[in-house]
């Protein structure tokens, strides 16, 4: 009488390569997931960058006199200002940044540094510091 199935050594030796197959598969998961928050939070401090250069453009012009513009000037040289990123999404120059775990809105702040005067315009420099629960940027240190 011939018998047809597996036996329990083929049925161990299937669920070992799945097992091997699946782990490799959530460990790939995880990284992509990792790699695709580190993309958020960076292309978030890029906007703030861009959002604050923004800002500091708007509030510098004299067609503009919104309450919230008042002490925003261009920093004189060697000296710094402050804007909040909290102000940044505010007042719309920038989309709101939540947090990727938890959902709660990031804050920071974007420090404009007047290097001088090069070539007839400001040499501005931004440094972007944006906390997150569960993200903090290298400028907040």
């Amino acid at each position: 009488m011939k018998k047809s199935g597996f036996t329990l050594v083929e049925l161990l030796a299937v669920i070992v390569i799945l097992g091997v197959i699946a782990s490799i598969g959530v460990a790939s998961y995880t990284y992509y997931i990792n790699q695709a928050n580190d993309t958020y939070y960076v292309d978030a401090e890029e906007t703030a960058r861009a959002a604050a250069e923004s800002f500091l453009t708007y509030c510098s012009s004299t067609l503009y006199g919104e309450d919230f513009c008042r002490s925003v000037v261009v920093p004189s040289a060697g000296n710094s200002i402050s804007v909040s990123i909290s102000t940044l999404m505010d007042k719309e120059f920038m989309k709101v940044v939540d947090s990727v775990k938890t959902g709660n809105r990031c804050s920071g702040e974007v420090v404009i540094t007047n290097n001088g005067i090069t070539g007839g315009n400001y040499d501005l420099s931004y440094k972007v510091c944006l906390r997150c629960d569960d993200f903090q940027s290298e400028a907040c240190q």
